[in-house]
C-alpha cells in the first residue's frame, strides 16, 4: 500500500458499495474499515454529535459527510470514493501511527475536507477561514480541528497532517522540527513488515544540494528551532533535514524509541532532543554524527518516476523499491 498518490477505485467495488448503500447514506458500509456512527445516548459523544451536526446544518451542496468517529469527513465526491478515503487512508494511517507512537486518538471531534480539484478546495479554504490556501496540498488548523485537502493531489498530505493530530493529543509540547519532520517522512508512505514507513520522496535534492553547497543546517541548531525560526528563512530545507533525520533513525530501527524516549520527558526538558537524539544513535558528539549522516543522504536516490494520470491531472510519484539498501 502506497498512499503517495491517489488511489482510484475499480468499477466493480464502486457498484458493490452503492448496492450495500444508497447515496443518501451518512455512516460508512460495514466491513469497510470505518466504525459506524453510534452517538445516541452516549455522553462521550455528545461533542462529536453536536459537531456532526453543524457541519450537517452548513454543508455545501454537491458535497456528502461521512462520520466516523473521531473524523467527520467531508468531501465532493461520489460517497464510495469518500468512504474508501476514510477507510484506506484516514483510519488505515491512524491504526499504524497509534500502534508505533500515540497511546490515543484526538480527544475531541476532527473535521476534514478532502476536496477532489484545485478549484473546489480553494473555494473550501476560502468558505471555511476566509482567505485562499497558502499551499496546493492541504493543510490542519489545529485550534480549528479542521483539515482541508486537495486530495488530488495523493494521501500523503493527508497522512501528513493527520500526524500533527495525533501529536497534538497525545505530546503537545513536540518541538516543531519533530512535528514536521514525522508529518513529512509519511508524506510518501507505506507498509513495510506490517509497519507504516515513510519512503524517499520528492525532498531529497532539496536536502542533498544545500549538502553539496554547505548549506545544511547543523543539526544541533535544527532541534533547538523554535517554531518562529522553523517557519522562516529556507523552510523547505527545514522540513528536508528533519524528515531525512527521522529516515535514518527508521531505517537503522532507532525512530520509535527515539520518539519514545523524547516525548517521555514532560514537562518538556529545554531542548532535549540532541541529548536524546545522541543517547539513542550511541554518538559522543552531533557534530561528528553529522558527517555521518550527510555521507548517508548523499547515497540516497530515486530510481526512478511514474506519473499517475487522474482525469486531467497528471500527480508525480516515486517507486517505493528506491530506497531499498
Amino acid at each position: 500500500m502506497l498512499l503517495g498518490f491517489p488511489l482510484i477505485l475499480g468499477g466493480c467495488v464502486l457498484a458493490w458499495l452503492m448496492f450495500q448503500h444508497g447515496p443518501d447514506s451518512g455512516i460508512a458500509p460495514k466491513g469497510s474499515g470505518v466504525e459506524d456512527l453510534r452517538v445516541q445516548g452516549s455522553r462521550a459523544n455528545q461533542p462529536y454529535a453536536a459537531r456532526l451536526a453543524e457541519v450537517r446544518r452548513s454543508l455545501p451542496p454537491g458535497h456528502i459527510i461521512v462520520a466516523s468517529p473521531p473524523y467527520i469527513v467531508v468531501g465532493d465526491q461520489p460517497r464510495p470514493v469518500v468512504t474508501r478515503h476514510v477507510a484506506q487512508n484516514i483510519h488505515w494511517s491512524g491504526r499504524h501511527l497509534k500502534r508505533l507512537y500515540f497511546a490515543r486518538d484526538p480527544v475531541r471531534p476532527i473535521e476534514i475536507w478532502l476536496l477532489s480539484t484545485p478549484q473546489s478546495y480553494a473555494q473550501a479554504t476560502l468558505a471555511l477561514f476566509g482567505r485562499p490556501p497558502s499551499t496546493p496540498y492541504g493543510f490542519y488548523v489545529a485550534d480549528r480541528r479542521t483539515m482541508v485537502m486537495n486530495i488530488q493531489t495523493g494521501g500523503g498530505t493527508l497522512v501528513h497532517e493527520l500526524v500533527h493530530a495525533y501529536m497534538t493529543a497525545n505530546f503537545p509540547d513536540c518541538p516543531t522540527w519533530l512535528n514536521e519532520g514525522l508529518g513529512s517522512l509519511y508524506e510518501m508512505v507505506g507498509e513495510r513488515n506490517g509497519r507504516i514507513w515513510g519512503y524517499v520522496n520528492w525532498r531529497l535534492p532539496v536536502l542533498q544540494k544545500a549538502i553539496a553547497q554547505g548549506r545544511v543546517v547543523p543539526l544541533t541548531k535544527l532541534l533547538g528551532m523554535s517554531a518562529k525560526q522553523f517557519y522562516s528563512g529556507p523552510t523547505g530545507l527545514h522540513y528536508a533535514e528533519a524528515r531525512f533525520l527521522l529516515y535514518y533513525l527508521q531505517v537503522k530501527g532507532l525512530l520509535v524509541r527515539f520518539y519514545r524516549r523524547l516525548s517521555s520527558r514532560q514537562p518538556m526538558e529545554n531542548n532535549a532532543g540532541p541529548t536524546v537524539l545522541r543517547e539513542v544513535l550511541g554518538e559522543r558528539s552531533l557534530d561528528s554524527f553529522q558527517k555521518k549522516w550527510e555521507a548517508f543522504v548523499g547515497k540516497l536516490k530515486v530510481s526512478y518516476e511514474v506519473q499517475v494520470t487522474v482525469g486531467d491531472a497528471q500527480v508525480r510519484t516515486f517507486d517505493p523499491i528506491q530506497d531499498r539498501e
